[in-house]
């Protein structure tokens, strides 16, 4: 009977380590999971905030990329705008030079040389002036010359048409020369602009 009651106590202790151990190996199993959930959830909001950071800068690299892409091109087009610009310009002006030398041809011609040397006469108020003429315009020296009462000059370097009056005691030139209004004209164009052409 006393082996009885001993094995009874015996069966009573191993049980309750058992489950003791049991208890306690769930305990510890329960905590090393909640750690290792604990340092997973960390590990992956660390790699989720890299992530996010990795995705940040590459849109930002992207973003710098397609900007400086997107200014190349500007550039380029702007060059090719520039180059047409200047084509479309030097065509402008060969069609006006062209038209030019039809006016000279015209009586309207002379009567704008004749106007622009009263003008200049007007200006003078009896102070001596020298009006050049273009080498081209030799032969219409004569009506102009009549038509003005002004002696004329023909100069010695080619302007385009038109007159060049100097006045030598003040050292000042008119020039309504062809070649510098057109020069002029041709330096304030601006094909983009609608720029327009009247000499």
């Amino acid at each position: 009977m006393i082996d009885l009651i001993i094995e009874e106590k015996l069966q009573h202790f191993r049980d309750s380590a058992m489950t003791n151990s049991r208890n306690e190996s769930v305990r510890i199993l329960e905590e090393y999971t909640a750690a290792l959930e604990k340092i997973f959830q960390e590990h992956k909001e660390e790699v989720t905030r890299k992530a996010e950071l990795e995705i940040l800068h590459e849109k930002e690299l992207i973003r710098r990329e397609g900007n400086k892409e997107m200014a190349r091109e500007q550039l380029e087009i702007k060059r090719r705008i520039g180059i047409l610009n200047a084509q479309l310009t030097e065509k402008i002006f060969e069609e006006v030079k062209e038209l030019a030398e039809e006016f000279k041809k015209t009586p309207e011609y002379e009567q704008m040389m004749i106007r622009q040397i009263q003008e200049a006469k007007e200006f003078a108020r009896g102070e001596h002036m020298i009006i050049y003429m273009d080498p081209a315009d030799r032969d219409k020296i004569r009506r102009v010359s009549e038509a003005t009462s002004c002696i004329l000059t023909i100069s010695e370097y080619p302007f385009g048409g038109g007159i060049r009056v100097m006045f030598p005691r003040r050292n000042i030139l008119i020039d309504n020369s062809f070649d510098a209004k057109l020069a002029q004209k041709k330096a304030d164009f601006n094909f983009l602009n609608g720029g327009s052409v009247h000499v």
